[in-house]
C-alpha cells in the first residue's frame, strides 16, 4: 500500500512551476497542480518521464492516436451510403452489399486481439505504423474491385483492411494512462472515444456525399490518404510512453537520437518495450480472456454489446431503409440526402461528451470530500439509460408509420447521443479498474460493443419479416434496452462491491487508484490494488 499525506506547506512539485522557483527546504510529500490536485500517479523528476512531457507534446501524441482510431471506424463503414451504387456493379441486394460493413467490423472487433501479442513485443507505436501501412495498401485493393465478379474480393478486402486498421482503437488507451494524470483522463478519453466512433457516422457522411457526384471507389480513396497520413505522423511525432516506476515493470531508456530511436522503435534495432517471454505472452492472452469473464466486466460489457449491437446494426441499415424508394416503404433518399442526415447526426456527438468528465469530479468533491474511486465515473450514465430506448421507439415508430423523416432525424439523434454518451465512460472506467492491463480491457470492450453488431445484417432481413416490419424490429430493440437496465443500475449503485468480488475471483489481474485523493487538503489516502 502506498500513503500519500497532502499538506498545502509541504508541496514538492507544483505543475507548470520551473524546479528554481521551489524552496529547498520542503520536505517532498506530494506533487499538485496549481488548483491543488494532487497529480496521480506521482510523477518523477525525470524529464524523459511521459507525465513531464509538455501539454502541447501529449496533445499532439492524443491526436495522432485519435486520428488512428478515427480511420479504423470510419473504414469499417465506409461505403454505407454507397450500397446502391455497389449493387449495380457486383448484380447484389443493398442487404448483401452491406455485408461489406459486417465484414470491416468483424475486422475492428477481432484486430486488437491479432495485435495483442504483436504490440506487447514490437512496441505500439510500431504496430500504429504498420498497421496503417498495411491498411492502406488493403484499401487500394478495395477500390480497384470494380469488376461484376469482385464482390467476394471485395467483402475480404474490407475485412483485411478493418483487422489492420483496427490497432489505432486499442493501443490509444495505454498511451493515455502514462501519458496523462487521473483528472486529465477524463477528457483524454472523450476526446478519444469522441473521435474514434465519429468515424462510423462521419464515414457514411463522406460516403453519401462521394457516390452522389463521383464514382463509388473514391470512398476508399481518400482513405488510402487518411492512412498514410497516420502512418507518416507516427513515423515522426509517436514515442513509447512506458516508463519504470516502483512496484512496475522495467522499461529500457529510448534513445534520444531520433534516427536511432526510429530504429529502435519501428525497426527492432534496440527493444523499447518491456522484456516479456512467451510464457509471459501467454498469461497476457489468458489474462483478457479473464477480464471478459469477470462480473464487473460481464455487466458493463452485456450493456456496451446491446447498445452498441444496436447502434451498428442502425449504422449499416439505415442508409438501406433511407434509400429505398417511397413505393416500396422507404424514403427515396438520393445518396447526399442521406449523407445530411448522418452529418446532424454526428453534431450531437460534440455534445454527448460535453458533461462525461466534469460530473464524476463534482461527485467526488461534493460528496466524498475528494477522495476518488472508479464508480464516480458511472453517474454519467443516468441520462443515456432514459434517452436510448426512447431514440430507438422514435426510430421505430418512423419506420413502421412512414412518418416524416424529422421524427425519423429526432430520433437518430436522440438514439445516437444515448449510446456516444456512455463510450468514454465504459472505456474510462473498466481501464481505471484493471490499470496493469489496459491494452487487453480496450480489447474486450471493443470485443463487446461489436460483437452483435456484426451478426444483425445477417439476419435481420428474416427478422423483420417475423415481426411485420422495421418499427418492430426497433421496437425489440427498445424493450431489450429496457429490460438489461436493471443490471446497469445495480453496477451503478453498487459498482464498488462488484469490482471488490471480481478481484476476489481473479487475483492480480483488479488494480485501481480507488482511495487517491484529486483535491489538496485530503487527509490519509491509500491507493487500491485489489
Amino acid at each position: 500500500m502506498a500513503t500519500i499525506i497532502v499538506d498545502k506547506k509541504r508541496v514538492l512539485h507544483v505543475e507548470g512551476v520551473p524546479s528554481s522557483e521551489k524552496d529547498p527546504t520542503q520536505i517532498p510529500t506530494s506533487k499538485v497542480n496549481r488548483q491543488g490536485i494532487v497529480l496521480v500517479p506521482q510523477p518523477s523528476d525525470d524529464p524523459q518521464d511521459p507525465l513531464n512531457w509538455s501539454t502541447a507534446y501529449k496533445v499532439l501524441m492524443l491526436g495522432i492516436l485519435c486520428l488512428g482510431a478515427f480511420s479504423a471506424t470510419c473504414s469499417a463503414v465506409a461505403n454505407s451510403s454507397g450500397f446502391v451504387a455497389q449493387a449495380k456493379v457486383y448484380h447484389k441486394t443493398p442487404i448483401e452489399i452491406s455485408y461489406s460493413v459486417s465484414a470491416g467490423t468483424a475486422g475492428v472487433a477481432a484486430g486488437p486481439l491479432l495485435w495483442l501479442p504483436i504490440t506487447h513485443k514490437t512496441g505500439r507505436v510500431a504496430g500504429i505504423f504498420w498497421g496503417m501501412a498495411l491498411a492502406c495498401g488493403c484499401t487500394v485493393w478495395s477500390a480497384l474491385m470494380t469488376a461484376h465478379d469482385d464482390y467476394n474480393s471485395f467483402v475480404v478486402s474490407r475485412l483485411m483492411t478493418c483487422l489492420f486498421a483496427s490497432v489505432g482503437t486499442t493501443t490509444g488507451s495505454s498511451f493515455i494512462l502514462e501519458m496523462f494524470y487521473l483528472h486529465q483522463r477524463g477528457r483524454a478519453f472523450a476526446a478519444y472515444s469522441i473521435i474514434m466512433l465519429s468515424g462510423t457516422t462521419i464515414g457514411p457522411t463522406f460516403s453519401g456525399f462521394i457516390v452522389q457526384g463521383a464514382s463509388w471507389t473514391v470512398q476508399f480513396w481518400y482513405l488510402v490518404a487518411l492512412h498514410g497520413v497516420v502512418a507518416i505522423l507516427a513515423f515522426f511525432f509517436l514515442y513509447e510512453t512506458g516508463y519504470t516506476r516502483p512496484g512496475g515493470e522495467e522499461y529500457p531508456r529510448q534513445p534520444r537520437d531520433f534516427w536511432a530511436n526510429r530504429l529502435a522503435t519501428l525497426f527492432g534495432r534496440r527493444s523499447v518495450v518491456a522484456n516479456r517471454t512467451w510464457k509471459e505472452m501467454a498469461s497476457l492472452g489468458w489474462s483478457q480472456i479473464r477480464i471478459f469473464l469477470l462480473p464487473v466486466t460481464l455487466i458493463f460489457g452485456g450493456f456496451q454489446l446491446v447498445i452498441f449491437g444496436w447502434a451498428v446494426a442502425f449504422q449499416a441499415l439505415l442508409a438501406v431503409f433511407l434509400q429505398t424508394p417511397v413505393g416500396y416503404g422507404g424514403y427515396g433518399f438520393s445518396p447526399g440526402r442521406n449523407a445530411a442526415c448522418w452529418f446532424t447526426v454526428a453534431v450531437c456527438l460534440v455534445y454527448g461528451h460535453s458533461v462525461g468528465d466534469r460530473l464524476s469530479f463534482y461527485i467526488a468533491r461534493r460528496y466524498h470530500k475528494g477522495i476518488w474511486k472508479p464508480e464516480h465515473r458511472l453517474h454519467s450514465l443516468w441520462i443515456p439509460l432514459v434517452v436510448i430506448p426512447i431514440g430507438l421507439g422514435l426510430i421505430a415508430a418512423s419506420l413502421q408509420y412512414h412518418l416524416h423523416y424529422m421524427v425519423l432525424a429526432l430520433g437518430s439523434f436522440v438514439f445516437v447521443f444515448g449510446v456516444i454518451s456512455t463510450a468514454p465512460v465504459s472505456a474510462n472506467y473498466l481501464v481505471e479498474c484493471f490499470t496493469k492491463h489496459s491494452v487487453e480491457t480496450t480489447a474486450v470492450v471493443n470485443f463487446y460493443r461489436l460483437i452483435l453488431g456484426l451478426t444483425v445484417p445477417f439476419y435481420v432481413e428474416d427478422w423483420e419479416k417475423a415481426v411485420h416490419g422495421p418499427g418492430w424490429v426497433f421496437g425489440m430493440m427498445a424493450l431489450f434496452t429496457v429490460a438489461y437496465t436493471p443490471l446497469l443500475l445495480v453496477l451503478v449503485l453498487r459498482g464498488s462491491s462488484i469490482r471488490r468480488l471480481s478481484a476476489k475471483l481473479s487475483t492480480g489481474l483488479v488494480s485501481t487508484e480507488e482511495g487517491m485523493s484529486i483535491a489538496q487538503g485530503a487527509a490519509t489516502q491509500t491507493q487500491g490494488a485489489h
